[in-house]
């Protein structure tokens, strides 16, 4: 099929593509054009490819003045795909495959999700990539793995990579190059981390119990050829700012897990840096170091995730149940003052955790730079699935929490109260109870005084449910819960403290 100089136009239908494909002129597909085999060749003309899904398990081939546009769907093949020309956006599209590009325009207001893939632009030119709104590339994958590349090599010049939150933020990363120095291939990758900091980059266990301090975003750079070192200006929004502020404090600081420190002074620190709170960036002078994880803090100036050694390094954590009961066991590589752990449940893993077992240690005991391992127990686990996390605690009183870990243990024994759960800040309790099948449950709290202090009817699901109940505005004192259903009413006792 050969298409010179007129145009190929597939209204509201997919374009499948099983042989050779020459289009000189421009080519518009409804909903998506699949390449199975054979070779697209976008011609020698500056030939337009337009649809809304691109999926290339064949040859691309073609010349730089062609352009191949994607309306609002995904770009992927059997293999990695170049596209000879430009890639232009007309709606929001995501990568299923890596991609190589000669340049890519006219994004606007539309989103390139990575998806765990690379984008890389194989022109050095500074407007390899350009936008004129609100648009970007989405990074954001915890893996690190979703990069926007740029071949740049001797090129001088000031380059932004686009990257935006899911949101829409601008987190937009600009390497300045200078003095015709090699850089190779640099790539950029990034993504938000929740308020404690977590999920954390592979290799980093914690950020030393400082989250009130630290952005809540991680960066990770790459280069091919290392004698350039780019002067690098990363950007944050402001939902990721510390809880803590002092953004004219703020200062990028690296990762080097081999020492077990972010930053030592020296070799492990981007230095030269200047925070610009205005504008929600930190700018370093000849940065370089490319291949470690990255974010930042405002505790102090530089140094603030520890000039020492990581508090604990952790290197395993699990749960499992065995006849009943929940066995957590836990190995650390190195620790640092450490006056101890604690472990704690939550049936959903996001929220109302609350303390089940703990070890702490002597003041002797508190650093080790062997391996230790550790054991705890929960004898009476809920029902079905449930979460258990690890709290870190230093000497100095603070903390660092480590991500859930889930474990099931048991089915549902019938209707009844499992566990009471008073939180530490004594503003809920969470009752967790089991029932047979989907019904509708009526619970009570009642004071010593016969009053009622909260009453609801839910509707409970078949397995392992749990009540939140708010006590801000209640007395300490001794209380009942009571919940019924249909045949059967269990009631337990409640101390507020």
């Amino acid at each position: 099929m050969h298409a010179v100089g007129t145009a190929l136009y597939v209204s509201g239908g997919t374009l499948y593509v099983d042989g050779d494909l020459t289009v000189d002129g421009d080519a518009t597909t409804g909903d998506a054009l699949i390449a199975a085999g054979g070779t697209l060749n976008l011609g020698t003309a500056a030939a337009n490819l337009r649809t809304q899904s691109f999926q290339m398990n064949g040859t691309l081939s073609g010349n730089s003045a062609s352009t191949v546009t994607v309306s609002g769907g995904s770009i992927t093949g059997s293999s990695a795909i170049t596209i000879p020309g430009n890639l232009t956006l007309s709606g929001n599209a995501s990568l299923g495959q890596s991609v190589t590009v000669t340049t890519v325009t006219a994004i606007g207001t539309n989103q390139l999700t990575l998806g765990g893939n690379t984008l890389t632009l194989a022109s050095s030119s500074t407007a390899a990539i350009t936008k004129s709104g609100a648009g970007g590339v989405i990074s954001e994958s915890s893996t690190l793995a979703s990069k926007l590349a740029w071949a740049i090599g001797t090129t001088n010049g000031t380059y932004a990579f686009p990257l935006i939150t899911s949101g829409g933020g601008d987190v937009t990363v600009t390497m300045v190059t200078s003095g015709g120095l090699d850089i190779g291939t640099a790539s950029v990758a990034t993504y938000a981390s929740n308020s404690a900091n977590s999920p954390k980059p592979t290799g980093i266990t914690h950020v030393s119990g400082v989250s009130d301090q630290v952005v809540d975003r991680y960066w990770e750079l790459f280069r091919t050829a290392a004698t350039q070192n780019p002067d690098v200006t990363l950007k944050y929004v402001d939902g990721e700012i510390p809880s803590n502020g002092g953004e004219a404090s703020m200062v990028a600081q690296s990762a080097n897990t081999g020492s077990n420190v972010w930053y030592d002074g020296s070799t492990t620190a981007p230095s030269g840096q200047s925070a610009n709170a205005g504008a929600n960036t930190v700018t370093i002078t000849a940065f370089s170091r490319f291949g470690s994880p990255l974010t930042m803090s405002n505790g102090g100036g530089a140094g603030a995730l520890g000039a020492a050694p990581l508090p604990v390094e952790l290197t395993h954590f699990s749960a499992s149940c065995t006849d009943g009961q929940v066995t957590i066991n836990w190995t650390t590589a190195t620790e640092t003052d450490n006056h101890g752990f604690e472990i704690e449940r939550s049936l959903d893993g996001q929220s109302n955790f609350a303390m089940v077992a703990s070890q702490y240690l002597q003041e002797y005991e508190s650093n080790s730079t062997v391996p230790k391992s550790y054991m705890a127990i929960d004898p009476s686990p809920l029902g079905g699935t449930s979460y258990y996390r690890l709290k870190q605690i230093d000497n100095n009183g603070a903390t660092e929490y480590f991500d859930p870990v889930p474990v099931s243990c048991g089915g549902v024994t019938g209707f009844d109260i499992t566990s009471i759960i008073t939180n530490g800040d004594e503003q809920s309790i969470g009752v967790v109870f089991n029932t047979d099948e989907d019904e509708i449950v009526y619970y009570t709290l009642i004071d010593y005084r016969g009053q009622r202090i909260a009453e609801q009817s839910i509707n409970a699901k078949a397995g392992t449910n749990q009540v939140i109940i708010s006590t801000a505005t209640v007395n300490k004192g001794i209380y009942l819960f009571s919940i019924k259903n249909k045949q059967k009413t269990v009631t337990d006792k409640v101390v507020l403290q």
